[in-house]
């Protein structure tokens, strides 16, 4: 029976406590065949050979078979302990890291189940890229609100990544965008297989984040160049107003082939002063 004193470091290093158990016999023994552990131990001949065995992937003990020989199983030095312990170590922050990233989620989960709004709020690029990433689960088409000119400017490398998922994964999106000649040059012929594209007036609607409506959530994305800032609300209500705005919007929106040209410019017509030449006269 493994002894008391080894049994939570030898449990946080990953082994069971019937794999501590044979490990802590080999280490008394040195070495020994399985015949000989097997008799110190009241477990089956079967389970002894699969414990060494284990102990043998987990590199605690080596197994030393030389032909007409019996196989012999040999314990490692017990650095091999620390070595474990650093393995586990890693797991537990791999997952730890998992379940911040995953908390979230987890929350919106709990406040839907007691019908509270769930907010997740983030800020940077990594998180501007969790927000596009949730987009892409999408079960319906995507209705979009967006400036073209600040996806541009501050974030167009992330967002040439974020089509390219969005093609491959046949996310359609219905996107209204600020009207200007950049904006019309640039979405001239943008993805078009996966983007239905309208534009609105500047001087009527003016905007200049994002806002995307999707599967009862509402994803915001705040660009500058100070900050980006970003955060999804997942509320059935707040989604049904967003949507009827949005389409709302979307009837007042023109497509390309409804577009007029942009007024240029005025010219401002030169006018001589003619009263100079009168007193010239």
């Amino acid at each position: 029976m493994i002894t008391i004193m080894y049994e939570k470091i030898f449990s946080a290093a990953g082994l069971t406590t019937k794999e501590a158990e044979i490990y802590e016999l080999i280490l008394s023994l040195g070495q020994a065949p399985a015949s000989i552990i097997h008799k110190k131990t009241a477990h089956k001949r079967g389970l002894v050979y699969k414990l060494l065995d284990q102990l043998v992937e987990k590199k605690l003990i080596i197994k030393i078979e030389k032909a007409g020989r019996v196989t012999i199983f040999r314990v490692e030095h017990p650095n091999k302990i620390n070595e474990q312990l650093e393995i586990q170590a890693q797991k537990v922050n791999y997952y730890k890291r998992s379940m911040e990233e995953l908390m979230p989620q987890l929350v919106t989960n709990y406040n839907l189940a007691f019908n509270k709004p769930g907010v997740r709020f983030y800020e940077g690029e990594e998180g501007l890229r969790k927000v596009l990433a949730d987009t892409l689960t999408a079960q319906e088409t995507i209705c979009t609100l967006v400036d073209v000119e600040a996806v541009v400017k501050y974030m167009e490398r992330i967002n040439t990544e974020y089509v390219k998922q969005r093609e491959r994964f046949h996310k359609q999106k219905k996107m209204i965008c600020v009207d200007s000649p950049y904006a019309r040059k640039y979405l001239e012929k943008y993805h078009v297989n996966v983007t239905d594209t309208k534009f609105v007036d500047h001087n009527l609607y003016p905007f200049s984040s994002i806002m995307q409506i999707y599967d009862n959530k509402i994803a915001y994305i705040s660009l500058s160049a100070d900050s980006i800032t970003s955060m999804i609300i997942t509320d059935k209500n707040i989604y049904q107003m967003n949507k009827v705005l949005f389409n709302f919007i979307w009837s007042h929106s023109k497509a390309f082939s409804e577009l007029s040209p942009l007024a240029s410019s005025p010219t401002v017509e030169v006018v001589p002063d003619l009263s100079k030449s009168s007193k010239a006269q």
